[in-house]
């Protein structure tokens, strides 16, 4: 008889958790993966609190809005995450995050929507000088979206510092 290997829980820094789990949720938007790696090294060394992400319709408007942020994480401890038989690590740390970002990714994908992106800075970070770092064009503000409404707001229990927002003009 065979030896069965049994898979158990990984353990990963929450800095590398939540890097990865942004990277989960950009690129199901489609975000280019050059933007994603600037996303996540930016995320881990302080400097990004998040993006926001917004669908624009044909006419210029913005339709839906997604924001991710991050709060600081004061000590970088670890959390045990199950992410055996191919779930993401958005999947692995809350279903129920994992099924807003679905959600949102489909609202803007079934009106086929332009997705636009903005980067989230740090208060301590001269924001001109980080975007020559990572090659960012500097663009000051985001995208007016008069009328929107917050449609749902997720915060994963495992971890109250992410926090998903998702805003409607429909």
């Amino acid at each position: 008889m065979k030896p069965v290997p049994k898979l158990v829980p990984s353990v990963f820094p929450r800095s590398v958790m939540r890097a990865t789990v942004f990277g989960d949720v950009l690129k199901n938007y489609g975000i280019p993966d050059e933007i994603i790696h600037i996303a996540q090294t930016g995320l881990m060394a302080g400097e990004f609190t998040g993006m926001t992400l917004t669908g624009i319709a044909p006419s210029g408007a913005a339709r839906e809005r997604s924001s991710i942020s991050f709060d600081k994480l004061n000590e970088d401890d670890n959390m045990t995450m199950d992410v055996k038989d191919g779930r993401s690590m958005a999947e692995a740390l809350s279903r129920k995050f994992a099924h807003a970002v679905a959600a949102s990714v489909h609202l803007m994908r079934q009106q086929r929507l332009r997705i636009t992106y903005t980067f989230h800075f740090s208060e301590h970070v001269n924001v001109a000088m980080a975007c020559q770092k990572y090659g960012l064009t500097f663009e000051s503000g985001e995208i007016e979206a008069p009328g929107l409404r917050l449609l749902y707001r997720v915060s994963p229990g495992r971890d109250r510092g992410i926090v998903f927002d998702h805003y409607t003009s429909g």
